[in-house]
């Protein structure tokens, strides 16, 4: 027979139907709850996606949970079915996890909640996206570890590559012998070797000598050249058993197109070998039954309808002489008959629904003889191709017999022919339908009997009231000789309403008039009501599908059938009907229509034929393009899943997309940072190293292959030969002591010189760091870097040391100096004293006023001299005028902006103008230009893990802190002017804040700062009578706080002349001073102008005179 397209409907009824089973007519009300009806081809696409999803109803139960809900519950999906959340996993009930706030808040808010929850079990994070819905909560989770911690990707990776349940292995194809860099847990467990055992080794050691495999030659070729392959080897554990292990080899190559790696996903496929061997066995015992059958049977090629092979009882049933003349033919010639059109149709649709078809047909064979056979005919697949099975029973006898049982059932062929769960017949009397006989039936379905629907004036008592007029058109159409299909609604005697399908056939006499019915009702009840809940639950899971982010397509023939909201979206086609996208499709391609990135779009096709066959064996395949939305230009990358699932009769190609534009964007970045930590480190000139202990393998980074001078290409050397690099061979003796200690768990950073590969000598800083893995070594890490210029600034600094010396010399003298400025003023005051009584007592123009205009002169210059010799010692202030502390801080912020790094921020608070202060600006914008520094310089530190950095400058009124001011003796509530100076920095410890005044103390490396910075702002501000304070918290920042007294002065003209002063007086005035020469002076110069002087040598001496004198003493109050 013919083969038809399948895909074509066939809406014939079948002849007859077997009654229902009791358990069918149980009344709605006693059945058990019913499950939640997921359509099937929308659970297929909830288990196919590769994230999380699950629904919870009104109580808090899960009602549906896909396969991956394993991930982040630890519970397989149909376990959790029934269950309430908060009581199967309690530990999610607290206020402070995502899952349990968020989700209440999604419900109560009615609102889309996306958060982000840990999983401790998994140490892993999930996003998860929560959406309300009529009956419940839908919840969608994927895992976002990678997103969330990109700078710890390799190590997600190696996670990753642990927990799944296939075996990896990645070997080094740079390296001879293709040895094991990295194993997974998976292939240790499916082994039970240990991780040493196949670090730096080859694969091949798991054969164990069993080498005589075809199979291998694949491996081989595949490495050789570089390419992928699928092989299926034996293999063996470490206890010796045997495993069949399935390989599929892919290779990595880096960016520049040169092959790195292969990697090896390993499967013990055990089961599925021996599964494979029964089923030869099964198959040899199918031909042995196949051939000993006493029924005919045959195969048949189902695309040809050709006799493939046939048994012995077929020869004998066609009475052909061998099956020779039976293979390669057409089966059907034996028939009396070919079979119609609609006959194959059928067939072939009871093949393709039910996988068999059955029916009894008249048979002559070679030789002429008629019988009756039995054709049985069921689709099976042999060595990958479709074939048909067909049994043939010559059933000649059991024809006669059924014949004559035909006859005598004739009478009730009507009723059988409509079986259903009852049957009835009735009379027509007028234009009333008496009900004469009904099966039991009945009475278990409606609970009446078919004399109690007559008592109580027919089935149109019983008929649901909106359902009569049905009914009505359906006696009508009895009345006028038509077979009637209704479907309509009955109140039971319980009072339940139930659906009924009623098939009625009316009889009519030799008048045309209907005077008999003949009818057959089924109690549809339950499928309506599944078909509703079908309905409702597609319509529900069609709204959980729009509500995923991830984009979802089904295709049929090439045809959208169905896309979610998020795949329309991605392809800006939201407003555009599913069928408009079918027509678009069948239309020729148009160029606004090409969506996919042109780079992208060959690759992806070629990619889909590589993997074509995984696909069509119900594999996924993963390739990441990039998509544009229709009517813009802008692409994302979207990581997109392909597979096929067969729903019904239908096979459907579905897509799933996932934006990984961030992803795309995050390795992007990763590779730049590694750039850039290797430009980095030839800057910095610090270069990195490993060394496996287990393979004795060193890696370097390009930076050390430089301070060594060693070409890369050369490699990296072997531990013996790089402990020979160290100038001196008591140098290289105690390098290897520093090693074996090393291995031993102890981190070392030494100092030593070393020999390039050119000969030259260097100065390096080497830093090293074992790795521990279950208390033993396993590799070393470290750095090295090239010191020589911090070395050739030692010794500058050695050549400093004796100027450092010299300063600490001049400090001591700038200390001598103030006592003996002092001293000097004191006598410089009686020189120019009396100097000045005497210009008043000579002629102005004789010889004597010259001489003492140049005492005068003389006496000028030297005390210029001492405030020179009172400001390098710090202890005078050169240049004393009001100063504004915002024009100082203004003037410094201009001069040191510039020198800062782009990632340093200056903040000023400048919001009032407070009032000035006494002091030389150029000394106080030295005190903040120093305190800036020491910023700067504290910041730099924490830059690198930081990332940016802050000084802050604050001008403004405020008081001393209650302590600081009672230790000072000050009032608590006096105002100063407040400059604060602060970073964010690294801090200082509070042994630190005890010394950073002291001269030369520093905590800066040799050679970057002399000491001398804070003790000189400690010198100034004390000459400034001003108050310094350090607040400090290591690893947070310090603030220096200065204070210094305000004055209302107005800044006056350096060169203003001074009013000469003219003064008489009258009564005694008290002059006290230590300097004889000033004290008689004073006293002559006061006595010159009319007063009456006493002289005291010191306070004592004063008030002790002041007493002696007394009230009547006339002291005068006039100066």
């Amino acid at each position: 027979m013919k083969k038809k397209n399948m895909s074509e409907k066939n809406t014939r009824k079948p002849a007859g139907k077997k009654p229902r089973s009791a358990d069918a007519a149980t009344p709605a009300a006693k059945r058990s709850p019913k499950k939640k009806v997921i359509p099937f081809n929308a659970e297929a696409v909830l288990n196919g996606i590769s994230d999380g999803f699950f629904h919870l109803d009104a109580h808090w139960r899960f009602s549906y949970a896909n396969p991956l809900v394993s991930t982040f519950f630890g519970k397989s999906g149909h376990r959790l079915i029934g269950k309430i959340i908060w009581e199967e996993f309690p530990q999610f009930a607290q206020e402070q996890r995502p899952i349990f706030s968020e989700c209440r808040a999604a419900v109560a808010d009615q609102q889309v909640k996306t958060f982000n929850d840990f999983s401790e079990s998994l140490q892993c994070w999930f996003s998860f996206r929560a959406y309300p819905v009529p009956d419940g909560l839908a919840v969608h989770f994927q895992d976002v570890t990678e997103k969330i911690a990109l700078e710890n990707q390799f190590l997600l990776q190696s996670r990753a590559l642990n927990a799944t349940a296939e075996g990896i292995i990645i070997t080094d194809a740079r390296q001879k012998n293709n040895p094991v860099v990295f194993v997974n847990d998976a292939v240790l467990m499916m082994t039970g070797y240990d991780e040493k055992d196949f670090l730096g080794k080859n694969c091949r050691f798991l054969q164990n000598g069993d080498c005589d495999q075809p199979e291998l030659e694949k491996i081989r070729t595949a490495i050789r050249t570089g390419t992928s392959c699928v092989a299926r080897l034996r293999n063996y554990r470490k206890d010796g058993s045997l495993f069949w292990n399935e390989l599929s080899l892919s290779p990595i190559f880096d960016a520049k197109g040169e092959l790195t790696h292969f990697i090896g996903v390993q499967n013990d496929v055990t089961a599925k070998v021996e599964a494979e061997a029964a089923l030869r066995q099964g198959q040899a015992y199918f031909e042995t039954v196949f051939n000993e059958s006493t029924d005919a049977k045959f195969l048949v090629n189902q695309e040809t309808n050709l006799i493939v092979d046939c048994n012995r009882r077929a020869v004998e049933l066609l009475e052909v002489n061998d099956k020779t003349e039976l293979i390669g033919t057409f089966g059907g010639r034996f028939q009396e008959r070919e079979f119609t059109t609609e006959e194959v149709d059928a067939i072939w649709m009871d093949l393709n629904s039910n996988g068999a078809w059955n029916g009894d047909l008249p048979y002559v064979s070679a030789k002429g003889k008629r019988f009756w056979g039995n054709l049985a005919i069921s689709k099976l697949e042999i060595a990958g191709k479709p074939m048909l099975l067909v049994r043939l029973t010559d059933i000649s006898d059991a024809k006669c017999i059924e014949q004559k049982l035909r006859d005598s059932e004739e009478r009730y062929r009507v009723i059988s022919e409509l079986t259903s769960d009852y049957v009835y017949s009735a009379r027509v009397e007028g234009d009333q339908i008496i009900t004469e006989w009904a099966s039991e039936k009945l009475q278990d379905i409606s609970g009446y009997t078919a004399e109690e629907i007559n008592r109580i004036g027919g089935w149109q008592n019983v008929i649901y009231p909106d359902d009569i007029p049905r009914i009505m058109e359906q006696v009508q159409a009895l009345f006028a000789g038509r077979e009637y299909v209704n479907e309509y609604r009955i109140v039971a005697k319980s009072g339940n309403v139930k659906w009924m399908r009623d098939i009625s056939r009316p009889i009519q006499d030799e008048h045309e008039k209907t005077v008999r019915i003949y009818g057959g009702t089924e109690d549809i009840t339950a499928k309506k009501e599944a078909q509703a809940q079908l309905e409702a639950s597609e319509k529900f899971l069609r709204s959980l599908l729009d509500a995923l982010p991830i984009a979802i397509c089904l295709y049929h023939n090439k045809l959208i059938e169905f896309a979610n909201i998020a795949f329309l979206r991605s392809r800006g086609l939201e407003t555009m009907p599913i069928e408009h996208l079918r027509e678009i499709k069948r239309a020729e391609r148009k160029p606004e229509f090409e969506l996919i990135h042109p780079d992208d779009e060959k690759q992806f096709l070629e990619d889909l034929d590589e993997h074509r066959a995984v696909i069509e064996q119900g594999g996924i395949v993963t390739v990441d393009r990039r998509v544009r939305r229709y009517g813009e230009s802008t692409y994302r990358w979207y990581s997109c899943s392909i597979f096929k699932a067969k729903f019904g009769e239908k096979e459907y190609v579905i897509e799933i997309d996932n934006d990984i534009t961030e992803r795309k964007a995050a390795e992007e970045a990763i590779r730049q940072s590694e750039a850039l930590l290797a430009e980095t480190e030839k800057i910095a000139h610090i270069g990195s190293w490993e060394w496996n202990i287990e393979t004795g393998k060193i890696k370097w980074s390009a930076e050390t292959f430089r301070i060594y001078e060693r070409p890369e290409e050369l490699g990296e050397p072997s531990v013996e030969e790089l402990s020979q690099r160290y100038a001196l061979a008591e140098k290289a003796n105690r390098m290897k002591g520093v090693i074996e200690r090393a291995l031993n768990g102890e981190a070392y950073d030494v100092i030593e010189k070393i020999i390039t590969e050119h000969g030259s000598e260097k100065w390096v800083r080497a830093i090293g760091k074992p790795v521990m893995h279950h208390g033993r070594v396993v590799k070393l890490v470290g750095s090295i870097m090239d010191i020589s210029e911090l070395k050739a600034a030692e010794r500058e600094k050695d050549n400093l040391y004796a100027q450092l010396l010299q300063a600490q010399k001049l400090d001591s003298l700038g200390t001598l100096t103030s006592g003996v400025a002092h001293e000097f003023n004191n006598i410089l005051a009686g020189i120019m004293g009396n100097a000045s009584l005497m210009r008043g007592k000579v002629e102005p123009n004789s010889k004597l006023a010259l001489h003492v205009q140049r005492i005068e002169e003389s006496s000028r210059r030297a005390a210029t001299l001492i405030r020179q010799m009172l400001g390098f010692a710090r202890k005078g202030k050169s240049n004393v005028q009001p100063v504004q502390l915002q024009d100082c801080v203004r003037n410094v912020i201009e001069i040191f902006s510039p020198t800062l790094d782009r990632k340093i921020q200056i903040i000023y608070d400048a919001t009032h103008r407070p009032p000035m202060v006494e002091g030389d600006s150029g000394q106080l914008e030295q005190v903040i230009l120093n305190l800036a520094v020491n910023a700067r310089d504290a910041i730099m530190e924490t830059l690198p893990h930081k990332g940016y950095g802050e000084i802050h400058f604050t001008v403004d009124v405020s008081t001393i802190p209650s302590d600081d001011a009672k230790s000072l003796h000050l009032k608590p509530d006096a105002p100063f002017v407040h400059l604060a100076v602060s970073d964010t920095g690294v801090g200082m410890t509070k042994e630190i804040q005890q010394k950073i005044f002291e001269p030369f103390f520093t905590t800066k490396e040799v050679g970057k700062g002399t000491g001398l910075g804070l003790s000189m702002v400690y010198g100034i501000v004390k000459g400034h009578n001003g108050y310094i304070f350090v607040d400090s918290q290591l690893g947070k920042g310090t603030t220096f706080h200065l204070y210094f007294q305000p004055t209302v002065a107005e800044s006056v003209t350096r060169d203003e002349a001074k009013p000469v002063l003219t003064m008489k007086g009258t009564g005694r005035v008290l002059v006290i001073d230590d300097e004889l020469s000033v004290r008689e002076m004073v006293s002559e110069t006061l006595s010159d102008v009319g007063f009456e002087v006493t002289m005291a040598e010191n306070g004592a001496k004063g008030v002790e005179a002041f007493q002696h004198l007394g009230n009547d003493a006339n002291w005068s109050s006039s100066i």
